[in-house]
């Protein structure tokens, strides 16, 4: 009886090995070839958002260059601009306070100015103590103006707030239309003119100089009735009153 040939299973057979092996190491290539262009595919978009960042980044820089540029003249410009008002504004100017000035050593000669009036001022042409050393004196009422000679030993003030009347002190004055108790400088503080005087008034007078000495008075008044008329000339130097009120006319 022959026997019959038993067929061997196909994975017996060398050549299905053979197969398999090219198979399987095919499909590893192929999926290592897969990672390396999903790899590949990858870096573009990586190198276009580091791209993307490094310009993000520069124009963040160029703007806080440009936000610190508009903003450093602006704090030059403020430093200038208080500059400029440190410059513009006036110093304030130097006063003499109560009290007895040595002239040439303490208070230089010139005429001075108080725009509130003293209690009391005189001229010294000694340190005596004595009657005889007053040159002259005078109680102001309002603003008023002394002369300080170089002659004189020493002046002496009742009150502060007396200062030069000097040019720069000059261009604080303005012009006044009407104005009480006081001395006022033609050309200054007064226009030439009329004034009329509407109130109680006691003294005027019209003055060469104002050194508080009697020949300083070019003429003078005592109002009666609580009216009167003077006429400044533009040769006076200055016009003194005391009480009312008195209005430019023409």
């Amino acid at each position: 009886m022959a026997k019959e040939k038993v067929k061997k299973s196909i994975f017996k057979r060398w050549w299905f090995w053979v197969v398999a092996v090219i198979i399987i190491i095919a499909v590893a290539g192929g999926g290592e070839e897969g990672d390396t262009e999903a790899q590949v595919d990858e870096n573009p978009a990586t190198e276009a958002s580091a791209e993307e960042k490094a310009e993000e980044s520069v124009e963040e820089e160029n703007e806080s260059s440009e936000t610190k540029e508009s903003e450093e003249p602006e704090v030059e410009e403020t430093a200038a601009e208080e500059e400029v008002e440190e410059e513009n504004s006036e110093p304030e100017p130097e006063t003499y306070s109560s009290g007895m000035y040595e002239v040439g050593t303490e208070i230089e000669p010139g005429i001075y100015y108080n725009p509130d009036g003293s209690i009391y001022a005189e001229r010294l042409a000694g340190f005596s103590g004595e009657l005889d050393d007053i040159i002259a004196n005078a109680n102001p009422d309002g603003p008023y103006y002394m002369e300080i000679k170089g002659s004189d030993a020493a002046v002496s003030f009742g009150n502060g707030g007396w200062r030069l009347f000097d040019d720069v002190e000059k261009e604080r004055h303005e012009i006044k239309k009407s104005f009480s108790s006081g001395i006022y400088v033609v050309g200054i503080d007064i226009e030439p003119g009329k004034y009329k005087l509407e109130g109680d008034g006691i003294y005027w007078a019209k003055l060469s100089g104002v050194s508080l000495e009697l020949n300083d008075i070019i003429s003078n008044g005592n109002p009666t009735g609580g009216s009167a008329i003077v006429e400044v000339s533009p040769n006076d130097f200055a016009f003194e009153v005391s009480g009312g009120e008195w209005t430019k006319v023409e």
